[in-house]
């Protein structure tokens, strides 16, 4: 019997620890986007075609192996598929990131997409071999060791008046590297292959706002990373620009707007902050200090269920997690923590329940855990307290938004942003605003205190 055999290629879209499949009515179960390889065509190429058109989605190959002279991507593995006793595919299968683009609700044939947790593979009765690798992709994606730092270009233009052009960023934006969306942004964006800086700058500018730049240069080097994404920004200055913006892109920018650097709006992107304070600052570098701002707040079950199903519909969720918390040394506020993404060891500066605390954190893998109880407590610290924590996590506007129900000590709502000395008041302001809006009334520092000790002394008991 003679065998047909064909060459495809397949991708597991990762996005928020997710995967991508699609319904395929052949096998009447969950598959992998991808089709068959056309002929001159790459399968590298063909993966990101399909995914193109099968989701809507704009989507960046990772591969532990680049041969950058080709530009081919290896794939993560090959198998062979058996779809009929004569009939077989010899799958290349790759991992991939999202990069852009709006995904459908179904594929170009009528299909369902759906997106996956860890949780969800593990209990559903797909294919083993089609679990087993998108199980592989989240963790690949989870796994720091696989994830890059991007470098790109903030570029600080001043007209004759001196006043500094921002673009307000739309929703789609909200798909970028750093998932920020409806905020005030200098021009600016990704460094390209074989591309310098100054290049770079100059070409961001010229597509986003029509503007052809001939003098620019150099003003500092910043570091800026949320949990998204992490980018190295070199930030441009041009000054007494003649020329009018045009918005050249408004699925990104829809308005641009020059500002006095004095009366500048509140929501600023925060990669282009950090420009604006190198300029005012005339710093090249300014070392970055992680302070945490945050407000919570103790809440009955009853508010906890109407926010959750708030924030599904309103909010950007970002995952559900279960948590081990050991606290050290109240003197030294000393952590450990584990979770689904792995561990860490962090110190906070301040008393529990402050509203500013600057945070260092230091992660590893949960396997870890118990190995840093053992470091910390041969060092002499010894664990005061265990928190157990149902946590569910969202994007609300830039904002991070964390309900919690914690073990023996109940439900809390909590607004955190990170931010510096010279913003922690504003951004403090902001949070509590958004408490307001949605009449949550803020629990006293006192009452925490009461609780927080309580629980303190009693917390062996209250988590049996």
């Amino acid at each position: 019997m003679e065998i047909i055999r064909e060459f495809v290629s397949t991708v597991n879209i990762v996005k928020d620890r997710k995967v991508l499949l699609t319904w395929n009515r052949k096998v009447n179960n969950w598959v992998p986007v991808g089709g068959h390889i056309e002929a001159n065509e790459l399968p590298c190429d063909s993966v990101i075609r399909e995914a193109k058109e099968e989701t809507g989605l704009d989507i960046e190959l990772v591969s532990k192996e680049v041969v950058k002279s080709d530009n081919l991507y290896q794939p993560i593995s090959i198998h062979l598929d058996h779809v009929r006793e004569d009939h077989e595919h010899i799958n290349l299968i790759y991992f991939a990131r999202v990069t852009g683009g709006k995904c459908f609700e179904v594929d170009d044939e009528g299909k369902e997409l759906r997106w996956f947790s860890k949780e969800e593979l593990n209990n559903s009765n797909m294919l083993p071999n089609v679990k087993e690798w998108a199980l592989r992709a989240i963790e690949f994606f989870s796994d720091k060791s696989n994830k890059k730092i991007g470098a790109g270009v903030g570029v600080m233009v001043l007209n004759k008046e001196g006043k500094v052009l921002l673009g307000l960023r739309s929703e789609n934006k909200g798909e970028s590297a750093f998932k920020v969306s409806t905020c005030w942004t200098m021009p600016g964006g990704k460094l390209e292959y074989e591309e310098n800086f100054e290049e770079c700058a100059k070409r961001e500018v010229l597509e986003e706002t029509g503007i052809d730049l001939k003098n620019i240069k150099v003003i500092c080097v910043n570091d800026n990373k949320n949990e998204h994404a992490h980018y190295v920004t070199i930030g441009f200055l041009s000054e007494n620009c003649e020329a009018n913006p045009r918005v050249m892109e408004p699925d990104e920018i829809v308005e641009w707007k020059w500002f006095d650097l004095d009366n500048l709006p509140e929501n600023i992107y925060f990669p282009s902050a950090k420009v604006l304070e190198n300029y005012k600052q005339k710093k090249f570098y300014i070392p970055l200090k992680n302070i945490e701002i945050e407000i919570q707040s103790f809440i009955t079950k009853e508010q906890y269920e109407n926010l959750l199903n708030f924030f599904k519909q309103n909010a950007k969720f970002v995952k559900d997690d279960f948590q081990e918390t050991f606290y050290f040394d109240e003197n030294s506020n000393l952590r450990i923590q584990r979770n689904s993404d792995g561990a860490k060891l962090w110190h906070k500066s301040g008393n529990v329940h402050d509203e500013f605390m600057e945070e260092i954190e230091i992660p590893t893998k949960k396997e870890n855990f118990e190995n840093l109880e053992r470091f910390l407590n041969k060092l002499g610290h010894e664990v005061k307290i265990k928190w157990l924590r149902n946590r569910n996590q969202f994007d609300w506007n830039g904002i991070k938004v964390c309900l919690d129900y914690t073990k023996g000590y109940g439900y809390i709502i909590e607004f955190e942003k990170m931010g510096s000395e010279e913003n922690k008041e504003k951004i403090l302001e902001e949070l509590q605003i958004k408490f307001n809006e949605l009449n949550i009334p803020l629990t006293s520092k006192e009452e925490f205190t009461r609780k927080y000790n309580y629980y303190k002394e009693h917390w062996r008991e209250l988590i049996e």
